[in-house]
């Protein structure tokens, strides 16, 4: 499960301003911002790892990357059995509940989208 989840869809019409309102409800903060592409995180870490989404939008294509940043201190406690960044879809046991709720929201974001959720 090691790496990023990534979905690619046609989409007409400029998405930002649907992404940003799911943004601002969701608890996602935008860490980057470029002209055809951002980066959100959820979380500081702290408490728990940060859920990070990477939306790139070229013309009609649109690429959207998920996944879960693990820091150093969490792969030393596991025995570096956490990879640094793991997917959000469902399989496997490595931090299930933290991928649930990612996938619960990105799926949110998806669907306003009129895309296909992550299973």
């Amino acid at each position: 499960m090691p790496g990023r989840t990534s979905v690619r869809f046609l989409h007409d019409g400029e998405i930002w301003s649907v992404v940003e309102k799911w943004a601002s409800a969701s608890g996602f903060r935008i860490k980057e911002k470029a002209r055809c592409e951002r980066l959100y995180q959820k979380g500081s870490g702290i408490f728990g790892p940060p859920v990070m989404l990477k939306i790139r939008q070229d013309a009609q294509e649109t690429v959207l990357e998920a996944w879960i940043r693990v820091n150093g201190f969490m792969r030393v406690l596991s025995l570096f059995i956490f990879p640094s960044e793991i997917g959000i879809e469902s399989g496997g046991y490595l931090l299930w509940s933290d991928r649930r709720a990612a996938r619960k929201a990105v799926n949110g974001l998806l669907s306003q989208l009129g895309q296909e959720p992550i299973p």
